[in-house]
Parts: structure tokens; sequence; C-alpha cells
């Protein structure tokens, strides 16, 4: 069976936090990437899970909460886990709001989060909408708006196309 080892260097400055020791310690038998679906689900521990897998010693996984980072790693070779909880640290709180994806996330805040950016996003779709809908009816300016819109839809086409 694996031993668990904690690392209290990087603790959390957010309070003390209690981290289980899971069921199933095994990693699966896939080749590398690992998914997260392939991880143990009778783990005591939750939200959102990335894996990597640097080379044929160690697998890395990465378990994001709304505030929390903790980085589990798994030693083929030594069978044991390290699970170091990540100190608080603004510049990967503000990466983490712009890489979360829906509602995917079993927490309120996470939840939350994802409906301002659901607001946001109608917000400025109908902002676009209303103003292509008030420059149409202002018969004074309308040629330098399709000027506008032509430039603008060429360049999203060529950005397009670069990429």
């Amino acid at each position: 069976m694996p031993t668990l080892t904690t690392s209290t260097k990087t603790a959390c400055l957010c309070g003390p936090r209690v981290l289980r020791k899971p069921t199933s310690a095994q990693p699966p038998k896939t080749a590398s990437p690992i998914r997260s679906n392939n991880l143990p689900k009778k783990s005591s521990v939750t939200g959102s899970l990335g894996a990597h897998q640097p080379n044929d010693k160690r697998i890395n996984i990465y378990l994001v909460d709304f505030r929390h980072h903790i980085r589990i790693t798994y030693n083929l070779a030594q069978k044991n886990i390290k699970v170091e909880d990540k100190r608080f640290r603004w510049d990967q709180f503000f990466t983490t709001l712009h890489a979360r994806g829906g509602y995917q996330q079993d927490s309120f805040l996470n939840d939350l989060w994802a409906f301002v950016v659901d607001m946001i996003s109608l917000s400025f779709i109908f902002w676009v909408a209303s103003g292509i809908y008030m420059w149409w009816h202002l018969k004074q300016t309308r040629r330098w708006g399709i000027v506008a819109l032509g430039s603008g839809f060429l360049s999203f086409v060529i950005f397009l196309v670069a990429l």
C-alpha cells in the first residue's frame, strides 16, 4: 500500500486543511497524458482535477478548488504519495478564474463565478446588438458603419485563417 506524506513547507495561509489518504492510490495503467476521469472515484478530496505525467517515475495530479490549489505527486518507483497544499497566490487565483469552464465544479463560488461570466457575456452581446440597431437608424453614419463592420469582419477572417 502506498504511503502518504504531506508537505508543511507549502502550507496554506488560509487555515489548516485536512487531507485524507485516498482509498485506492494505484495509478491507471494508461499512456500519457492521464485523464482525470481515470483517477479513483473514492478519493476524499474534491475539486477540478488535472493530471500530468512528466516522466515514467512520477504522476502529478493538480486539484483546484475556488481558492485552494493542491498538488498530489505519486512516485511510481517508491509507491508513495506526496500532498502539497499550496499557499494562496493572487496570480494563480486570477489565472484559474480565466481558465474555469462552466458549472461542472461542485462549489457555490465556482457556480457563482460561472453565472457572473454568463451574465457579462450576454450583456456584451446585447450591447453590440443594440449598438448595431441604433447605428442602422442613423442614416448619416450608415456608410462609415458599413466600412467599420466590414473591416472588423475582414480582420476576424484574417485572424481565423492565420491561426
